[in-house]
């Protein structure tokens, strides 16, 4: 198979992953968004070591940025009033909630796998 056979694959392949991912937060009211507990709630409530907060997140994407790439447990996926794709999730530097999170292209997979996994529970 040739180079442009496969650039045109790929490219086929995210298309179908983008539409995808907007079916399914249209059938979702824009946003689908996963429960899970807090991290001080889960350690507090741990009588197990090996129980770890992150273990409760089916996704984790890279998101770079200005300061470098950090690493995002995806806990929600929307798309905002202008139409662009986001997604909310704990950062696992900070332990914190990173909102209005723009993903590339690279992640729609990892995206589909998230939005599959939370509404076919």
């Amino acid at each position: 198979m040739e180079y442009k056979e496969l650039v045109e694959q790929e490219s086929q392949l995210k298309k179908s992953q983008v539409l995808y991912i907007k079916e399914v937060l249209a059938q979702n009211n824009g946003r689908v968004e996963m429960k899970y507990k807090p991290q001080e709630e889960f350690e507090d409530e741990s009588d197990n070591e090996t129980d770890c907060f992150y273990d409760q997140f089916p996704v984790m994407i890279a998101v770079p940025g200005r300061h470098g790439t950090f690493n995002l447990h995806v806990t929600a996926v929307y798309e905002d009033h202008n139409g662009s794709l986001r997604c909310e999730g704990i950062n696992d530097n900070t332990d914190s909630l990173e909102k209005k999170i723009y993903f590339c292209d690279e992640s729609y997979s990892s995206i589909a796998y998230f939005l599959h996994q939370i509404t076919n529970k």
